[in-house]
């Protein structure tokens, strides 16, 4: 499928997602994405979950922008568009049980940040 411009989400009425967390949350990328391509997004309704969001579009209530990851969720009637014109990115996080004690996940986990970590040093410093 066509690639779609994001100055063309101007044309959208959007679903969006909470404000709560600030900077990095999908929310937060998103209106800056808008903003640096020229518009202030319209956002018909805010979905709390990924799930919400795409219900919502699939329900004709808008589009939504979403993770590249959310491709894998194959859904009838709905279709996936990469977007170009942006850099935009989401501040991701790890989930591990309290108290874990398996060593396998610590370390899994002390990989997942350091990389995390690199990889924000990495774009920090890109024009």
């Amino acid at each position: 499928l066509p690639a779609v411009p994001v100055r063309r989400l101007a044309e959208e009425t959007l679903v969006g997602y909470p404000s709560e967390g600030g900077e990095g949350t999908l929310h937060s990328v998103v209106s800056t994405m808008c903003r640096r391509a020229g518009f202030v997004p319209r956002f018909a309704r805010v979905a709390a979950t990924m799930h919400t969001a795409l219900g919502l579009v699939r329900a004709g209530e808008g589009v939504a922008v979403v993770p590249n990851s959310t491709r894998v969720l194959s859904l009838i009637g709905m279709e996936y568009r990469p977007l170009t014109g942006t850099s935009a990115r989401a501040i991701l996080g790890i989930a591990v049980r309290k108290g874990e004690v398996s060593a396998l996940v610590k370390g899994f986990s002390t990989i997942v940040m350091k990389s995390a970590r690199g990889m924000r040093e990495h774009l920090a410093a890109m024009p």
